[in-house]
């Protein structure tokens, strides 16, 4: 199996002892060959005085091969352990056998380049490759390896992407599975296909695999195509059988070459490098220029004290870290004589030969000086780590000890005096797959975001690599919706409908943190944006945070935006994924007013909510996710809190207006009783004193009436 080698364990973010666990890479070793060796097999070594190199499976980092003239090293498990390569005596004496001058490791064995001449060892035999393979029998100048993992790439049917390009200085050969080569191309060949000067003097120099898994390009050396030696860059289409010569030139010194590795990219990017320095051509050569040094303006060369180059070293990190410098993932490979490393996010360490060590990210002019690790005297190699830093491989003899090399925490040490900053502050996106598959009329959706400080201009990029065979869509879609009105009031909770409370102190910002489920299986925690309202109309909370302060790029949508801009429509139809605009892009026009309060929340943002000082209060809320790039499905849930913590203070006006009403009432009972009082008594003054028969009577009648009245 070529695939799932690399893959991450994704989780939760949690965090341990103070420390945040991250999604982490793991790597899958491969089973171990054997690779016997006889008693009287000689050592396979680099020439005598000749620096060590490394080289690792593109699909299986922690299969290496180590090369020295001390012997050829391979281990399945990143060096922990490892056992010596050699080769019978009979086929290899000992001179040639001391005369490595490159390996290459493929899927059945270990290819080595000796003298002009490519031998292979596989599990059980050891063997030259010549004539009866289809290979020249001498006069080999390079043997190359991929770079990238291929094996997910879907070729054409009928087709098979090579493993191995090897080359003279006038032919270009492809290696594919079970020892089949073949010649692909000469300089004649190819000075006719590019249309170059046929009477001029053509030379393959370097060749390696591109990002794109179907092109192989060659550095080659033109003399007579200009007044000068120029290089020039060419490439072929394994899967299409199509050559091209790139938009590529560069004035080359009278002999030799630079040795090339291309970035992992859609658009074209490459280092090329010799001893003593680095150049970059970034995004189809639009962007070129040699390395220099931040911070001296010096080269490498001068930055070394004379030292030259021996190895630039890639590293891994965890696919969601978000650094400024740093980014994650990586697979890696080397070359001979001056090695280079880097990952899939273009983050490399330079390695001179007296130790010093200097790290640059692809894409970047400059490169900083890391503090001084290892004495110079000291024999090391740079290994991949996939734990985020670098393993340093000690050599002593065949004795091989690997340390770990702290790179992030060297690195971010070095930089902590420096003025500068991260110019951007998140950048997330959803693509968790190297490849996504897709057939005629299917479709994917991704989504990128990049949060940054005004200013500084940051975009991200899309590049498509053969566009007729891909349609890029970007849309946002709107949906109409009508106001609603605001009031205040103390709220009748139905407990049996939004069941328990929760309770909050009135001083602490509440974040809410919401949790998706499948039923009553939890899914994950909701980290995308979302927006909530007050069930029963009240506003007297608010937020702890402005669009300044989070870092808004212009103004943020709100509640009374929303409703100025539509009419007539219920609460949950006003806002969400169908109308969402993040404030984090940029736009033309006026920034507008972005001292206004912050009213989308995150689950790791800083705004949150805060309550009233003055009172406690009960809050039914509806929260909302409006992310439109996190679910199809419409995603709202009600809760409710409680705050508490006030001690509540009498309102002096309320009870000054009760008593009043109070003593208004009392007294005007007061003064109808009065009166009716009044009345009753004048109309008893005017009795007899001694009454006749009859008007005691009629007394005797009236007086219960009085009585009655009074």
């Amino acid at each position: 199996m070529l695939d799932d080698i690399i893959t991450n364990i994704h989780g939760k973010a949690i965090a341990f002892q103070d420390c945040f666990v991250l999604d982490s890479p793991f790597i899958i070793s491969r089973p171990e060959e054997p690779f016997p060796n006889n008693v009287s097999d000689n050592s396979l070594c680099s020439p005598a005085g000749s620096e060590p190199y490394i080289e690792w499976s593109a699909c299986f980092p922690t299969t290496a091969l180590l090369l020295s003239e001390f012997g050829t090293f391979h281990t399945n498990d990143g060096f922990i352990t490892y056992k010596e390569i050699k080769a019978p005596s009979h086929i290899l004496d000992f001179d040639l056998s001391h005369n490595v001058t490159d390996i290459v490791l493929t899927d059945d064995g270990i290819l080595f380049l000796i003298m002009g001449t490519v031998y292979k060892r596989e599990s059980n035999r050891f063997f030259k490759l010549g004539p009866e393979y289809n290979l020249p029998e001498t006069g080999i100048t390079g043997i190359q390896s991929r770079l990238w993992c291929s094996s997910e790439y879907p070729v054409q049917s009928g087709r098979k992407l090579s493993t191995v390009a090897i080359w003279t200085p006038s032919e270009q050969y492809l290696g594919y599975d079970g020892n089949v080569f073949i010649k692909i191309t000469d300089t004649t060949k190819l000075k006719r296909v590019l249309d170059l000067p046929m009477a001029a003097s053509l030379s393959i120099g370097t060749v390696c695999y591109d990002s794109r898994p179907s092109e192989v390009s060659l550095l080659m050396a033109c003399v007579g195509c200009s007044s000068s030696r120029v290089f020039y860059l060419s490439a072929y289409n394994e899967d299409r059988d199509l050559w091209v010569l790139r938009d590529f030139s560069l004035n080359a010194p009278p002999q030799g070459f630079m040795l090339m590795e291309f970035v992992y990219s859609a658009s074209p990017s490459m280092l090329m490098w010799n001893k003593e320095k680095i150049y970059y051509s970034y995004k189809n050569n639009t962007i070129n220029g040699f390395v220099i040094v931040s911070g001296f303006n010096q080269t490498l060369l001068e930055v070394s004290r004379g030292s030259t180059i021996h190895q630039l070293e890639s590293v891994i990190f965890s696919a969601k870290e978000a650094h400024c410098i740093l980014s994650p993932f990586a697979i890696a490979v080397s070359l001979p004589c001056q090695d280079i490393y880097w990952n899939y996010f273009g983050n490399t360490v330079i390695k001179m030969k007296n130790n010093m060590m200097i790290f640059f990210k692809v894409e970047m002019k400059d490169a900083v000086e890391l503090p001084e690790w290892e004495k110079k005297s000291k024999n090391i190699v740079l290994y991949l780590n996939p734990s985020g830093n670098l393993y340093m491989l000690f050599i002593n003899g065949s004795s091989i000890h690997r340390e770990d090399y702290p790179l992030k925490i060297e690195m971010f040490s070095y930089i902590h005096g420096f003025q500068d900053i991260c110019p951007y502050v998140v950048f997330k996106h959803n693509m968790d797959l190297n490849v996504y598959y897709l057939d005629m009329g299917d479709e994917v959706t991704f989504w990128a975001q990049l949060i940054y400080m005004e200013n500084l201009g940051l975009s991200t990029d899309v590049e498509i690599y053969r566009p007729e065979l891909l349609m890029q869509t970007t849309y946002v879609d709107y949906e109409i919706a009508r106001g609603i009105c605001t009031k205040n009031q103390v709220v009748n909770y139905d407990w049996d409908k939004y069941g328990c409370l929760m309770d909050l102190h009135y001083a602490i910002p509440f974040n809410p943190e919401i949790a998706l489920y499948d039923g009553s299986t939890f899914v994950k925690t909701v980290e995308a944006n979302f927006i909530l309202w007050e069930v029963h109309g009240r506003s007297d909370y608010s937020y702890n945070s402005s669009m300044k302060q989070v870092g808004c790029l212009r103004e943020a949508q709100t509640w009374i935006s929303m409703l100025e801009e539509h009419e007539n429509s219920t609460l949950d139809k006003i806002w969400g994924p169908q109308n969402y605009k993040s404030c984090f892009e940029s736009e033309l026009g006026p920034l507008g007013d972005l001292n206004q309060l912050y009213q989308i929340l995150n689950h790791s943002g800083y705004n949150s909510v805060i309550w009233p000082t003055e009172y406690s209060g009960i809050y039914v809320f509806r929260v909302k996710i409006v992310d439109p790039n996190f679910s199809f499905c419409d995603l709202n849930t009600i809760f409710a809190v409680r705050t508490y913590g006030i001690v509540e203070s009498p309102n002096i006006g309320k009870v000054a207006g009760f008593s009043i009403l109070i003593l208004s009432i009392f007294g005007g009972i007061l003064v109808i009783s009065y009166f009716r009082y009044v009345k009753i008594y004048r109309a008893l003054i005017y009795v007899d004193q001694l009454p006749s028969h009859d008007q005691q009577d009629q007394t005797r009648k009236t007086a219960p009436e009085l009585k009655k009245d009074q």
